[in-house]
């Protein structure tokens, strides 16, 4: 899948190769080359979490489950579990 920013750096600057282009806007959509930039992958990721747009990933998920399973061997039933948790 091509995208539009993507075609926009390449149209001004060449092929960016296996580098991602990245938005200073945030904006996903915008093709203004003024506002891109490009970067490898861990660059794409560290921007995404700058920006507040990236989930914590797999180790604090594991962290949840963990502390959940603490929990429901504290808790009598499951059901007193669920009411106090919204997962």
């Amino acid at each position: 899948m091509r995208y539009a920013s993507r075609a926009a750096w390449w149209l001004k600057h060449g092929d960016p190769g296996k580098l991602f282009v990245l938005h200073k806007c945030d904006n996903r959509a915008c093709v203004r080359v003024d506002h891109l930039f490009i970067g490898t992958a861990q660059d794409n990721t560290d921007d995404a979490r700058s920006k507040g747009r990236c989930g914590l990933g797999f180790h604090n998920q594991k962290r949840d489950i963990e502390d959940i399973s603490r929990e429901l061997r504290r808790k009598a039933t499951i059901k007193e579990v669920i009411m106090v948790n919204t997962w």
